[in-house]
């Protein structure tokens, strides 16, 4: 399928929900961190000579979930400080109702409960720090 591309998948997570695939010939990646919702790695892109923190997200189905995701970035944008960051994936979450699809009393309920609004408040505490962009 991608004959001579890596891969990384956190073997350690239940279902192993994030996982990375990069070709060696462009980019060199070092797997920083792994938690149970994200990858944080380390990427030198080789045609810029140049490094940047990528942090891979697959957010779980629930608020308190989600949220202990918001607080790990929010621990990673601490430490990342010297590199540009990229923030991306699917954080299983809505910033308003008309994003809804289908009949979820959870999903319908996630811009009202403390899940979203303690994930954006790590968000913005992060993004104060330094600039967050997510994809």
């Amino acid at each position: 399928m991608l004959p001579h591309w890596l891969f990384y998948v956190d073997h350690g997570g239940p279902g192993n929900r994030v996982w990375l695939a990069w070709d060696p010939n462009f980019v060199d990646v070092t797997v920083v961190e792994t938690g149970a919702q994200f990858i944080h790695c380390s990427v030198f892109i080789r045609s810029f000579h140049a490094s940047v923190f990528i942090t891979v997200v697959y957010g779980v189905n629930d608020v308190i979930g989600r949220r202990e995701l918001w607080m790990e970035l929010a621990r990673i944008s601490t430490v990342v400080t010297d590199s540009p960051w990229l923030v991306g994936g699917d954080f299983n979450t809505v910033l308003d109702s008309s994003e809804v699809c289908g009949l979820s009393g959870d999903i319908r309920g996630a811009g009202r409960v403390s899940g979203l609004s303690a994930g954006y408040w790590a968000y913005t505490r992060a993004y104060a720090r330094r600039a967050i962009y997510l994809a």
